[in-house]
């Protein structure tokens, strides 16, 4: 039986025990092992499909973007009704205040219908009259004074008439209070209530201040000349 020689080994040293090739070195007529071919553990990877994510996410940007364009200007069509409505207001409140003003007038057309007829005069110079009696008991005058007054007040017999001009003005002067009178003003002329009287009103000027007046006009009988027939301070 031969032996082994052991100078010739079954298997080199140098080679693997696996695989087809040998060494580090590129294989007979191919690429290295490290290249771009099929296979190779550092090779770009294989193409694949695209990613739908970055078109969604772009799509829905777009949507919204289109959304919130669309309800701006839905909303800014809306605007002009507040508009119109608060325009509308100023031509109802022009409306109420002339309501308010109708209403205003109405109480002075009332009043003008509740005047009392009697506030007229009964005779057109009943003013005049009067204000000769004042002008006459300011001027000193007071015979003339007398004689304007009616058939009593010149019959001293009742207590009430007086027997000169001097009575007259003690007693014209204790009722108003004051013993000078510098001015007289007339201030109105108005019915008593009765057919044949008038009042007629005046403010005098004394040295106590202003003093109201009236003196009452009568008409003793028809047609004759009108007289003063009374006078109270107010």
């Amino acid at each position: 039986m031969a032996q082994p020689s052991f100078g010739q080994p079954t298997q080199a040293y140098g080679q693997p025990a696996y695989g087809g090739g040998g060494g580090y070195g590129p294989p007979p007529g191919g690429p290295p092992s490290y290249g771009g071919g099929p296979g190779a553990p550092y090779g770009a990877p294989p193409p694949g499909k695209k990613n739908p994510l970055p078109f969604i996410i772009i799509g829905l940007v777009v949507l919204l973007i289109v959304g919130g364009v669309g309800l701006f200007f839905a909303l800014d069509d809306d605007d002009p009704t507040p508009i119109a409505t608060t325009s509308s207001q100023p031509a109802q409140t022009s409306a109420d205040t002339d309501t308010t003003t109708e209403d205003t007038e109405t109480p002075t057309e009332d009043t003008d219908t509740d005047s009392p007829s009697g506030d007229d005069p009964n005779f057109a110079e009943s003013d005049v009259v009067a204000a000769d009696f004042v002008q006459s008991m300011i001027g000193g005058d007071y015979d003339a004074a007398l004689g304007a007054l009616c058939e009593d007040g010149r019959d001293p017999s009742d207590g009430d008439g007086f027997a000169d001009g001097q009575s007259l003005a003690d007693d014209f002067f204790t009722e108003i209070g004051a013993t000078t009178i510098t001015d007289g003003q007339l201030v109105s002329v108005t019915s008593s209530g009765d057919s044949d009287r008038d009042v007629v009103t005046f403010d005098l000027e004394t040295e106590v201040g202003t003093v109201g007046f009236e003196v009452q006009v009568l008409e003793e009988e028809i047609g004759a000349d009108l007289t003063i027939c009374g006078y109270d301070s107010l």
